[in-house]
C-alpha cells in the first residue's frame, strides 16, 4: 500500500490557558503548557544519544509502540550508530529523575532522511525507529501508543491536537542529565500554509505558551488519542510567533511496519 497525503500545514493557537512556565531547549520542547496526570501518555519516553567516550548529550522525546520499538524523530539519532554512541530510553515516569533505563540495541533513521541545515530549518523524512535490548512492558507504568491506521484519522482544519514532551536542556553534561517533566499543550487548528512536505505537517504557533519549543524533538502529536505527528522543527523559543515541522505518521505506515518486520 503507497500512502500520499497533500500538503497539509497546521495553523495552531493555544486552546486553554497555560499552567506553567516556558524552559529553553534545542529541538523541539513544549513551552509552558501543564503537568501530565500520572495515568496520562505512560507511551511518552525519553531518548538520550550520548557519543561514546563523551560527557555529553542531546535528547529528544519519544513514544513507545511496540514492547521494543520507539518512535521519534531522525535527527535525534542523525550520525550516530552503536559503534559510536549510546542510545537509552527513559520510561516509567512523569520525570526524567524518576524514570528506569533501558538501552537500544539499534535505531534507523529513514532512507530518505535529509537536515538542510539551512536557514529554513527543514528536516525531509524526520522520523525514526529505536530498537530496545529489553521489552518496555517490563517497566511500570508504561503503555504502547496507539498509531493511524491511515490518513483518515489525520487531523484537519479546527481540529484540536496536543502536543506532549519533556521540558529539559536539549544538549548538556552528563551532570545535568535527567531533570525533564513531562508536559503537554491543547492547540488549535487554525488553518493551511504552503511549501511543506506530503509526509509533514506545518504547525504555525500563533500564542506564545504552550507551543513547540527548541527540546522535545521526536515527541507526539496527539489526536482522538492516536499519535499523528512526530516533532521535528521549529523556530526559537525566544521568538512570540513562529512554525513548527511535524511528521506526518499515517504517511510513514508502512515503512514502520516493514521494519519492525524485518528485525
Amino acid at each position: 500500500m503507497i500512502l500520499t497525503w497533500a500538503p497539509l500545514c497546521l495553523l495552531l493557537a493555544r486552546a486553554a490557558p497555560p499552567a506553567a512556565a516556558a524552559r529553553k531547549e534545542e529541538g523541539l520542547n513544549v513551552l509552558g503548557g501543564e503537568d501530565v496526570a500520572a495515568n496520562q501518555y505512560d507511551y511518552v519516553v525519553g531518548v538520550y544519544n550520548t557519543p561514546k567516550n563523551s560527557r555529553t548529550y542531546s535528547v529528544c522525546s519519544g513514544s513507545i509502540i511496540n514492547a521494543h520499538w520507539v518512535l521519534t524523530a531522525g535527527h535525534c539519532v542523525e550520525n550516530s550508530s552503536p559503534s559510536t554512541h549510546v542510545v537509552e530510553v527513559e520510561a516509567g515516569a512523569k520525570s526524567l529523575a524518576n524514570a528506569q533505563t533501558v538501552r537500544a540495541e539499534k535505531w534507523f533513521t529513514h532512507e530518505r532522511y535529509r537536515n538542510l541545515q539551512d536557514p529554513t530549518t527543514r528536516v525531509y523524512y524526520d522520523i525514526a525507529l529505536i530498537k530496545l535490548h529489553d521489552s518496555l512492558l517490563q517497566v511500570r507504568n508504561t503503555a504502547i501508543a496507539t498509531l493511524p491506521s491511515s490518513g483518515r484519522d489525520d487531523p484537519g482544519r479546527s481540529s484540536t491536537v496536543e502536543i506532549v514532551g519533556f521540558g529539559t536542556e536539549g544538549q548538556g553534561s552528563l551532570a545535568t542529565k535527567r531533570k525533564g517533566i513531562l508536559k503537554k499543550a491543547e492547540m488549535k487548528v487554525q488553518g493551511t500554509c504552503r511549501n511543506t512536505l506530503p509526509s509533514s505537517y506545518c504547525i504555525k504557533v500563533v500564542d506564545a505558551t504552550g507551543r513547540s519549543c527548541p527540546g522535545d524533538s521526536g515527541g507526539p502529536m496527539v489526536y482522538r488519542g492516536r499519535v499523528v505527528g512526530v516533532s521535528s522543527t521549529g523556530n526559537p523559543c525566544t521568538t512570540r510567533r513562529g512554525d513548527a515541522q511535524y511528521t506526518r505518521v499515517s504517511s510513514f505506515l508502512d515503512w514502520i511496519n516493514q521494519k519492525i518486520r524485518q528485525e
